[in-house]
């Protein structure tokens, strides 16, 4: 057996380090590093930025019922209707499973709540075709700007609470501050 010497420019490999491979949007790690550097220009030079936390709605059951290809294709529209729609400089990774979250720089409560808005809605009218039917699923938001108090975990932690806060309120919803 002849063995084949794989050859990778630094180029693929930090694309490799950095994209989630199902999606092929920004990864946990690349999320990471965003925020942590959102939050540095915040403390250096004031710039405000807000988080989106995401999470498909009853994706185990989904998952289960369809199966797991048909979950990854969902999983893959969901993260292209995402991506598609974002201002220049915004951000949405997939932090693992069915979640996944945005970072918008230099943005306001209202806008923020705008754009968690109009990827809630995208998504529900956004489905995959199998066989003769149509399947959609929905989102749970939760959305939070950063505040002069915050650390990156108390942040992080407010956004998650409010995604938790909008499936304790029957999902397909936004919670924010």
């Amino acid at each position: 057996m002849k063995l084949h010497r794989l050859r990778f420019s630094s180029k693929s490999l930090e694309k490799l380090a950095m994209l989630d491979e199902l999606t092929q949007i920004p990864n946990r790690r690349y999320i990471e590093n965003s925020i942590n550097l959102r939050f540095n220009e915040f403390l250096l030079n004031e710039i405000e930025f807000g988080i989106i936390f995401l999470d498909v709605d009853h994706f185990k059951e989904f998952n289960d019922h369809y199966g797991h290809d048909i979950g990854d294709l969902i999983l893959k529209t969901v993260s292209k209707t995402f991506s598609n729609n974002l201002r220049s400089g915004d951000t949405i990774g997939r932090l693992g499973g069915d979640e996944f979250i945005g970072i918008f720089p230099e943005i306001n409560k209202a806008e923020l709540k705008k754009i968690a808005e109009k990827l809630k809605v995208l998504v529900e009218k956004t489905y995959i075709e199998l066989k003769d039917k149509k399947i959609n699923v929905t989102i749970s938001v939760g959305a939070t700007l950063i505040n002069s108090n915050d650390t990156i975990n108390s942040l992080i932690k407010r956004a998650d609470d409010f995604l938790y806060a909008s499936k304790n309120k029957g999902r397909n919803c936004i919670t924010t501050e």
